[in-house]
């Protein structure tokens, strides 16, 4: 399941961000936004069929942190099913959560 889930978020951040990102780059300085990192999220939920939190992403910011982490999280039964939300609404939410997120780590 760890190839698994290490692939699908290779291919989600690939996709997103138009070129791929090295394993062990932490994401802002591999030149992903903030923007870029929702849209990761968001697919990343879908494509997993699981629910996490957008800070998921600076607890664990490079792909290999990532997919470790969610793989010990998916075993453990820590992340959820996704929950069916309307696609703006749940975009609204995301972006909220990051910028949330971006404040904590400037201040």
């Amino acid at each position: 399941m760890s190839t698994s889930i290490a692939d699908t978020i290779d291919e989600v951040i690939t996709e997103c961000a138009g070129a791929p990102v090295p394993v062990d780059a932490v994401f802002f300085e591999a030149g992903l936004t903030s923007s870029v990192i929702v849209a990761v999220h968001e697919r990343l939920q879908s494509a997993l069929g699981t629910r996490f939190p957008v800070g998921v992403f600076f607890d664990h910011p490079t792909r290999q942190a990532l997919a470790e982490h969610l793989t010990r999280a998916t075993a453990a039964g820590q992340v959820g099913p996704a929950a069916v939300v309307p696609e703006g609404e749940w975009t609204a939410r995301s972006r909220r959560d990051l910028r949330t997120q971006l404040r904590r780590r400037k201040g």
